[in-house]
Parts: structure tokens; C-alpha cells; sequence
């Protein structure tokens, strides 16, 4: 059992804080560092197996998707239904994790960043996922 501490503080500038402090108790995690190169489509495993198990996942990336800057990062479990990694994205636990439709097991990225000549024609991603070990 692996014990994961999430702390997030949203401050508005001259309005509310809100603080969110947890201690999360997941039997495995996985820490998966990949690179996406534009134009390029790529499948990621982020859990052994199929089914309800994911109590939280992080995707974290160097590049993000900028419609003014004509820069494209997305994924989803298929593809249909893509979301935009438009910043980093947190899902606590598994009633958030059940928006992707299902816990999914693999997901797919697209990466698209405008001209292939552009320095920035690499993405890199982090993703860090909680899950039941059990069947």
C-alpha cells in the first residue's frame, strides 16, 4: 500500500482561498514519462488491466493546446471524444476518473504544433496514476 498526499490551493486575487488537503491509500502506482513528437499519434498503458480501479491521474506536459498559437495536444480512450490537454489535468478519484468514460486502461494522445519546423516539436508528458492493485 502506497500512501499519496495531494495538496491544491486555488487563491483568488482579492477573493477567496480555497484549500484541499488528502492523504490517498492506493495499493500501485505508475509514473510514466513519454515524448510525443508533432504530427505523431501514440497509445499509452496506464494500467495493467481493465476495469473500475483508478483512484486518481495526472497528465502533466511541457506543451500545451493553444488555439492561438495553432498548437493541438489531446487524448482520449478512443478516438472519439478526445479532450484537449489545454493545462495540467487532475482527476481525484473514481467518480471524476468515470468522465473518460470508463477507467481506462490505455490512453491515446495526438499531438499537432503548427508548422514541423517549430522548436517545440516535441511534447513531454508525466503522468502519474493511483490504482487497486486487487482484481
Amino acid at each position: 500500500m502506497a500512501k499519496v498526499n495531494v495538496s491544491l490551493t486555488v487563491q483568488v486575487v482579492g477573493g477567496p482561498t480555497i484549500n484541499v488537503a488528502k492523504e490517498l491509500a492506493v495499493e500501485a502506482y505508475d509514473k510514466i514519462d513519454i515524448s510525443i513528437e508533432s504530427g505523431k499519434d501514440i497509445s499509452v498503458e496506464v494500467q495493467p488491466s481493465e476495469g473500475k480501479r483508478i483512484s486518481f491521474l495526472l497528465i502533466k506536459s511541457s506543451i500545451y493546446s493553444d488555439a492561438n498559437k495553432n498548437t493541438k495536444l489531446s487524448y482520449g480512450i478512443d478516438d472519439a471524444g478526445k479532450i484537449d490537454l489545454d493545462q495540467p489535468h487532475f482527476y481525484l478519484g473514481s467518480g471524476v476518473v468515470s468522465l473518460l468514460g470508463s477507467d481506462p486502461k490505455i490512453l491515446k494522445f495526438n499531438f499537432k504544433n503548427g508548422s514541423e519546423n517549430k522548436p517545440e516539436n516535441k511534447a513531454e508528458l508525466e503522468i502519474l496514476v493511483g490504482r487497486d492493485a486487487t482484481p
